[in-house]
């Protein structure tokens, strides 16, 4: 659990970086503001272009919520030192992202 939190943490850290050579801009994101989730992994992606990850978040009225949290390449992540073992629907997991 520990080492998943400090993955996920890690891979959030990776959402953030603004220098990225891709092959779009972050510009749909407010790179200003950030929100923090806290939930249960439902899917993990791993796919090129982009990684993605599938929350479900406890909303406001308690009841469920899906976010869907565009990541980084795979291989920008692997290059980082995410295993592809370390998520896994089911994690519970803390994430500090930027919204659109």
């Amino acid at each position: 659990m520990r080492a998943t939190r400090r993955i996920v943490g890690f891979i959030a850290g990776s959402l953030l970086a603004t220098a990225v050579s891709a092959h779009h801009s972050f510009a749909a994101f407010d790179l200003g503001k950030t929100t923090e989730i806290e939930g249960v992994l439902t899917e993990v992606r791993l796919v090129n272009p982009h990684s993605w990850l599938e929350v479900e978040v406890a909303g406001a009225d308690g009841k469920p919520v899906r976010w869907a949290i565009e990541g980084l390449s795979p291989r920008q992540l692997f290059d980082k030192g995410l295993k592809r073992s370390a998520l896994k629907a089911g994690d519970k997991v803390k994430l500090v992202v930027n919204p659109l």
